[in-house]
């Protein structure tokens, strides 16, 4: 049996000798088939190979026409730009050819070659200096990240348990006003799925371990079980710290897709009624501030949101034509669903009882009332000012601008 090489020569000498790409269609035909029972081999595979041969044969190598100087000024510029997209940067090369050439001293036919370069040749001579930067800054904290968000397991709102206390929604909230620098407070916010039970707690600044301590105190004030949490993907409560607190007490870690805030409806929603309606959009930053709201919020804000406000539950959607007709339950507190449920121990139901019987609504807000005056007195003395409207809903603003000023050439 003839090797492989030496099939390759004969295929070869074949060409050659019938000068196989002058033959006609007929006369090819008839050579293809001396090879197949010369060489043993299937005919697609001999026509492949002769089409290889051909390319050989035919392939002109081109020299290049952008060489190396042209490609260490290109790392330099897009260094020096922002490490901007091709076209962008392809742009800023046309415009500033002459500012470029004096400032890298370029001699003329680089500068012209960058002047006629195509967005697509800046990427794939960028495209080595590309791959390493992005490896050792740009996307490092992203992978960490992964091998957490590979182990806690997505879910939908639909698919969260509501049927018993204890799967809780977790979120945060920003005290930041209209800037984003800086530290400033973070009020951490918590739903139980089925009673909509709601604790708050506020910290200064986003680091875990307050994060965590806040966590741990709303955990231990609730009235039933923890047997889920289920945050979003942010990092302050999306971390290995948290992970493992729930791993050691049996909790159910699970997190909402990324950017669905449906997912985490319920607790969206007690965002605005328990959080920005209380405190408002202003900027919370010292630790008087902070002080001042978990007083509010660890003692008549949570009596006050989860004994005396009422919640409907949706029963079921019917549609009909071109609109849904929803069908609501009668509205409950959050500690009269406690205490109709049967997952809730007697203990916790007697307390719960206990207090329904002794809390008086009209002192409760009488005293949440008189904490957030003295929070909107302490805010406006701190910023120096009386006319602070503390529910105006505030944009952010950027931190630092780029100035550009245009010079002509």
């Amino acid at each position: 049996m003839l090797s492989m090489k030496s099939r390759n020569e004969v295929i070869s000498d074949t060409i050659i000798k019938t000068n196989y790409y002058k033959l006609s269609k007929i006369d090819k035909s008839k050579v293809l088939d001396l090879l197949v029972d010369t060489v043993n081999l299937d005919r697609k595979r001999i026509i492949k190979k002769i089409k290889e041969s051909n390319q050989e044969k035919d392939l002109k190598h081109r020299s290049k026409k952008y060489g190396v100087m042209v490609k260490k000024a290109l790392e330099k510029l897009w260094e020096i730009f922002d490490y901007q997209n091709s076209s962008s940067l392809k742009i800023n090369i046309s415009e500033n050819i002459f500012r470029i050439q004096k400032e890298l001293n370029l001699d003329d036919d680089t500068a012209n070659k960058l002047k006629t370069i195509s967005p697509k040749t800046i990427d794939n001579l960028l495209r080595d200096v590309r791959k390493n930067k992005r490896y050792h800054f740009k996307y490092q904290y992203i992978k960490n990240e992964q091998t957490l968000q590979k182990l806690v397991p997505i879910k939908s709102f639909d698919e969260l348990n509501r049927d018993k206390p204890g799967f809780l929604q977790i979120d945060t909230v920003e005290h930041g006003g209209a800037s984003s620098s800086g530290h400033y407070g973070y009020t951490l916010s918590i739903t139980d799925c089925f009673s909509q039970w709601h604790e708050n707690y506020c910290v200064l600044g986003r680091g875990q371990n307050g994060i965590f301590k806040g966590l741990r105190i709303c955990l231990n004030d609730l009235p039933f079980n923890v047997l889920g949490a289920h945050p979003d993907n942010g990092t302050e409560i999306l971390n290995w710290q948290i992970y493992e607190y729930m791993k050691v007490n049996n909790i159910e870690y699970t997190r909402s897709k990324p950017n669905k805030k449906n997912h985490n409806c319920l607790v969206e929603q007690k965002n605005f009624t328990n959080v920005r309606r209380v405190v408002g959009y202003q900027r919370y930053d010292t630790e008087l501030e902070i002080e001042l709201i978990n007083n509010l919020y660890r003692n008549e804000l949570r009596l006050w949101q989860n004994f005396f406000v009422p919640h409907t539950k949706l029963i079921s959607k019917t549609r009909i034509d071109g609109h849904v007709k929803r069908q609501y339950a009668k509205p409950k507190t959050a500690a009269q669903y406690l205490l109709e449920s049967e997952f809730v121990d007697s203990k916790s139901k007697e307390q719960l009882q206990y207090l329904i019987n002794n809390l008086n609504p009209f002192e409760l807000k009488r005293i949440i009332n008189t904490k957030i005056d003295a929070l909107i007195k302490i805010y406006r003395k701190k910023n120096n000012s009386e006319m602070v409207d503390m529910m105006k809903k505030l944009r952010p603003t950027m931190v630092s601008f780029l100035k550009v000023k245009k010079t002509t050439i």
